[in-house]
């Protein structure tokens, strides 16, 4: 991000009072959080995810995709209520070395929160001749 909001460690690093003022800054803040959340995690993250999930599972990188353009719309609303008002935070008020922790802290949620979404026995497959291999050996 550094390259695309060369100014964004500086309206982190201003008080509140001249945040509330700077409309130049709270606009780039807007378009980091918009760039990371209706960009990448749509067109990047959800296909990457769905698809290495159905290959482990056996499947293929299109049954994935499928996957998620049946569960497109529930996973994104689910992620935006926690990330969006996360990177609003970290872009705003994380000074530049509280931001790892900040997202690795979010992270550790969102982890938690897809894994009760998505993570459910009925969404896993397995091919039992594999178990019956490790078994024998």
């Amino acid at each position: 991000f550094g390259r695309l909001f060369p100014t964004a460690a500086a309206f982190a690093a201003a008080p509140l009072s001249a945040k509330l003022s700077d409309f130049t800054g709270i606009r780039r803040m807007l378009s980091q959080v918009f760039l990371d959340q209706f960009v990448h995690h749509p067109i990047m993250y959800f296909p990457a995810f769905y698809s290495l999930k159905e290959v482990v599972n056996g499947g293929t990188p299109q049954m994935g995709i499928e996957k998620y353009r049946k569960n497109c719309t529930e996973d994104l609303l689910a992620l935006w209520k926690l990330w969006v008002p996360s990177m609003i935070i970290n872009f705003t008020f994380m000074p530049m070395y509280g931001r790892i922790p900040w997202v690795a802290t979010t992270s550790l949620l969102w982890t938690c929160i897809l894994s009760y979404m998505r993570g459910g026995a009925e969404t896993f497959e397995t091919n039992p001749g594999i178990a019956e291999t490790f078994e024998t050996n």
